[in-house]
C-alpha cells in the first residue's frame, strides 16, 4: 500500500461526524481521562451520564496533588501564576493547536538506506560492538522515563539530571498516541504532551534520547496506548497494513516526525534513535507490511537516525526480510512480576549471548527493555546479579524499565496495575532517591570510566570451557578488549538464585606478572549471596597509567586535573587487593 493511495484524515470526520462533534461538546470527558470515550459506530448514547461534576473533582485533585509535590521537592512553590499556567498548558485545549492539520514537507537532509542497510547519517554508526555517535565508540546506558506520567515539563530536567548523576547516558521515552491524537484530525503537542522540553531538558543535561512512538507501545497502558477512537471506529485489523489503519495513524506519526526530525543528533539534537512500534510479531505478511509502511514514512521524511525495534522475547522478529529495521533488540524480564515476594528468585538468563550470535552477530547486543523493576518493589541484589549478567552476555546498548515510573493519571492504566507506577524504580514516584540508585550509580561509573569495556570480545564462560575459577561455585565469564587486552572477569554464582557465601581465587594472565593466581595476597575473592564482581586485568586508568589486576570494584577512572585518578571500592570487612598502578611515558 503506498502512501500516495490514502486520503486525507477529513475522511474520519465525514464518515464518523458525530466523533468530532462528540469530541467538541463532550471535551470534559477527553481532559479528564485524556482518551475519546469508548463508542461505537452511532451518534452518543443521550442517556450517558453527565461527567461535569467528576471532570471538576478530578481536576481539583489532579491540582491539589502538583501543589503538594511541588512543595516537597521542589525549591519554590507555585504561585498562581504557575497555576495559571499549569491549566492552561496541561488541562485545557488549544484550539488552534485541535483544529491544525499536521503537514510535513520532505526533510532535505533524508537520504535513502542504500540497499536497505544502515547510512542515512554518519552521526551514528554502529558495528558489532556498540554505537558510534559523532565517530566515538558509546556504551548506550540508558533508563526508561514517560513524561505523560509526570505531566509537568518543568520537573523533566529534575529527572534528567538525576539519569546523569547515575551515571547513565541516554533516556529512553514512549510517547503516547491517545494523549497526542485523541481525535481524527487532532495532533497537539501542547502542555504536558509536548516533545521540545523534553529535547531541551535532555540537550541541557547531556542526555541522548531514544524515542519510542508506537503507535502501540503497551507499558501498561488501556489499549497499548492507541487512540481509542480508533479502538471503536476503525474496522480493519489494527496493526496491519489496513488502509484504515494506516489513514488512523499517519497524522499522529507525521505530527512525532514533525517534532523530532529538528532534534536529531546530525542537527545538534539529542535524538539518536527511533523505535517502530513495540512488541509485535512476523507471522503473518501483513504484521510484516505494517512495519515497512512505518519504516517507509520515516526514511522518507526526515528521520535519519537508526529505526529500531524492541522483540518480547528471543523471537527473531524484523531481523531480516519485510519490515527488517537499522538494530534489533531484545526486551527481558527475567524476574517476572511476582516481585512481591523478593526472596523468591528465578535463575539468571543464560543463552544471551548465544541468541545474539545466531540472530543479528554483526550488530551490536541491544537490550530496549532490561527489568529494571516490578509493579510491587525489590532492591538492589537483582541489579548487581542480572544487570552484570547483561555485561556477561556483551550487551553495550543497555536500558532499564523503568529508571523513573511516575503516575499513571486518569484512564491511562489498564486494568491490571496500580495508579502508581512507581515501578519499584531507582527514582521513586516522588522523585526521591532510591539504594537501587546507588547501586546503579556504581555501576554506571564504571562504565563511564571504562572505555576498553565498550570494545570487548567475548572468550569464553564456565559452561563453555573456561576453567580459571578456584570454585566452580563461582560462574565466570571472560570479555577481552581485542585492541589493548584489557580483560573482565564477571563473576557470579553458578547458581544464580543461591544466598551463599563464596570465596574462591583466578587464574588469569597478565601483561606484566604472566600467569598468576589471584589475588596474591588477600587470601581469596569473596562474593556475598546474591552478588556479582568485575575483576580486571591490564586495565587502563586515565591518560597514562595501567592496573594489572584488582580484586577491589571500580567506581571510579579517570584523569582529574592532568593527574590519573582511580576511585576503588568494596565490601568494608574483606581483604581487597590492587597492585600500585604503573605509568608509562605520555
Amino acid at each position: 500500500m503506498k502512501q500516495d493511495d490514502l486520503t486525507s484524515s477529513t475522511t474520519f470526520n465525514k464518515r464518523y461526524p458525530h466523533q468530532t462533534r462528540y469530541y467538541s461538546s463532550k471535551g470534559s470527558w477527553t481532559i479528564m481521562t485524556g482518551f475519546e470515550p469508548p463508542m461505537g459506530l452511532g451518534k452518543p448514547d443521550p442517556k450517558r451520564p453527565k461527567s461535569g461534576w467528576v471532570f471538576v473533582l478530578t481536576c481539583a485533585a489532579s491540582l491539589a496533588l502538583v501543589l503538594a509535590t511541588s512543595r516537597l521537592y521542589t525549591p519554590h512553590s507555585l504561585g498562581l501564576s504557575s497555576v495559571h499556567d499549569f491549566i492552561s498548558r496541561s488541562l485545557l485545549w488549544d484550539t488552534a493547536t485541535r483544529d491544525s492539520k499536521v503537514e510535513l514537507s520532505p526533510d532535505a537532509d533524508a537520504v535513502e538506506p542504500d540497499d536497505g542497510g544502515f547510512a542515512r547519517t554518519d552521526d551514528v554508526k554502529f558495528d558489532n560492538y556498540s554505537l558510534f555517535l559523532k565517530g566515538q565508540r558509546i556504551f548506550l546506558h540508558s533508563g526508561e522515563f514517560h513524561t505523560f506520567r509526570l505531566p509537568v515539563p518543568s520537573l523533566w530536567p529534575d529527572i534528567l539530571e538525576k539519569f546523569k548523576a547515575a551515571g547513565l547516558n541516554s533516556v529512553s521515552v514512549y510517547t503516547h498516541m491517545g494523549l497526542i491524537n485523541p481525535a481524527p484530525g487532532v495532533v497537539d503537542f501542547g502542555g504536558f504532551r509536548a516533545l521540545q522540553p523534553l529535547f531541551d531538558a535532555a540537550k541541557a543535561a547531556g542526555i541522548w534520547v531514544v524515542l519510542r512512538p508506537g503507535p502501540y507501545i503497551n507499558a501498561e497502558t488501556t489499549a497499548g496506548g492507541i487512540a481509542h477512537w480508533i479502538t471503536s471506529e476503525v474496522p480493519g485489523q489494527l496493526r496491519t497494513n489496513a488502509t484504515d489503519w494506516r489513514m488512523a495513524w499517519d497524522d499522529y506519526i507525521r505530527g512525532i516526525i514533525r517534532e523530532t526530525s529538528p532534534n536529531q543528533i546530525n542537527r545538534g539534537g539529542p535524538v539518536i534513535a527511533v523505535q517502530i512500534d513495540n512488541e509485535f510479531g512476523t507471522s503473518i505478511p501483513v504484521f510484516q507490511e505494517y512495519f515497512e509502511d512505518l519504516l517507509d514514512i520515516y526514511r522518507r521524511s526526515g528521520i535519519v537516525v537508526p529505526l529500531t525495534y524492541n522483540d518480547p522475547g528471543q523471537r527473531r522478529n524484523f531481523i531480516n526480510g519485510t519490515g527488517a529495521v537499522d538494530l534489533y533488540g531484545l526486551d527481558a524480564y527475567p524476574q517476572g512480576f511476582d516481585c512481591s515476594n523478593p526472596t523468591r528468585w528465578r535463575p539468571v538468563t543464560t543463552n544471551y549471548h548465544q541468541y545474539h550470535q545466531e540472530v543479528n552477530p554483526s550488530q551490536p547486543w541491544y537490550f530496549p527493555e532490561f527489568q529494571g523493576g516490578s509493579f510491587d518493589a525489590w532492591g538492589p541484589p537483582h541489579q548487581s546479579v542480572f544487570n552484570l549478567q547483561l555485561w556477561a552476555s556483551n550487551a553495550k546498548l543497555i536500558n532499564y524499565y523503568m529508571l523513573y515510573g511516575g503516575t499513571s493519571w486518569g484512564g491511562i492504566p489498564f486494568h491490571g496495575v496500580y495508579t502508581s507506577y512507581d515501578y519499584g524504580s531507582p527514582i521513586t514516584e516522588s522523585r526521591e532517591l532510591t539504594t537501587k540508585f546507588d547501586e546503579l550509580k556504581r555501576q554506571g561509573l564504571f562504565v563511564r570510566s571504562s572505555p576498553e569495556f565498550i570494545k570487548t570480545d567475548w572468550i569464553a564462560d564456565a559452561s563453555s570451557g573456561l576453567s580459571v575459577s578456584t570454585n566452580p561455585a563461582a560462574f565466570i565469564t571472560l570479555l577481552r578488549n581485542p585492541d589493548t587486552g584489557a580483560a573482565f572477569y564477571i563473576a557470579r554464582q553458578t547458581d544464580s538464585t543461591s544466598t551463599a557465601t563464596t570465596d574462591f581465587k583466578l587464574n588469569v594472565t597478565t601483561s606484566e606478572l604472566g600467569a598468576v593466581q589471584i589475588p596474591v595476597v588477600a587470601p581469596s575473592i569473596t562474593m556475598g549471596g546474591r552478588q556479582s564482581k568485575v575483576v580486571l586485568t591490564d586495565y587502563a586508568v586515565g591518560a597514562s597509567s595501567k592496573i594489572t589486576y584488582s580484586t577491589a570494584q571500580v567506581f571510579y577512572a579517570g584523569t582529574i586535573d592532568g593527574r590519573d585518578v582511580l576511585f576503588l571500592y568494596g565490601d568494608s570487612a574483606k581483604l581487597l587487593q590492587h597492585p600500585r598502578p604503573t605509568h608509562t611515558c605520555r
